[in-house]
């Protein structure tokens, strides 16, 4: 059952009320729950086929990266790497993208608003192939994934975040998560910013 959700299933002779269950986000109707379950695992599935050829696509090149010049001086003039909002962060991001150095669906990696820079509402979506368990050199509870734990200094956070790693019990070795790769990106095009590339 859905973790925090307070069980209220009628009886099956009960015919006043079909079978439910309430948690702090609504109501899930039982009937639904093969349908709901059957989704997760596809999600899951795609998101761990992604994951894997984002990996292997990341140990084939490095995860190096081109930025000419030009973009270091856009991002440079727009953006300061120890003093972004949330929405300065989201467009940011958005001219990474943009550059070609993530791609859309990174984003879903990187604590960028599902419903975008201009809702008030903070939706991160669900991705099923991100580790429950992550280590790092310089673990601290200074930071969180959230962007708010950042208080607006990217470079930092970054850091924090581009040093994350899982055990990966079939290579029985600590490796880094697609987030870490994706931080260690988004670090490296801020160092560049900061201090000339």
């Amino acid at each position: 059952m859905i973790p925090a959700v307070r069980s209220t299933v009628r009886p099956a002779y009960s015919s006043s009320c079909p079978s439910w269950a309430e948690n702090r986000n609504g109501i899930l109707i039982q009937s639904f729950r093969g349908e709901l379950t059957k989704a997760q695992m596809e999600q899951r599935e795609k998101d761990i086929a992604d994951t894997a050829a984002f990996m292997e696509e990341y140990r084939r090149t490095g995860g190096k990266f081109e930025i000419t010049r030009e973009q270091l001086k856009t991002l440079a003039e727009s953006f300061d790497p120890n003093d972004m909002t949330y929405r300065e962060y989201m467009t940011f991001i958005d001219h990474l993208c943009e550059y070609g150095i993530l791609d859309e669906g990174d984003k879903d990696y990187v604590s960028y608003n599902a419903l975008g820079k201009d809702s008030d509402l903070v939706l991160i979506p669900l991705k099923y192939d991100i580790p429950i368990c992550t280590w790092g050199r310089t673990r601290s509870t200074k930071y969180t994934n959230s962007f708010s734990s950042s208080g607006g200094n990217i470079l930092d956070w970054a850091g924090y975040m581009a040093d994350s790693e899982t055990y990966n019990s079939q290579t029985r070795s600590y490796e880094k998560t697609r987030t870490a790769v994706l931080y260690g990106k988004i670090q490296d095009v801020l160092l560049k910013m900061k201090y000339g590339g």
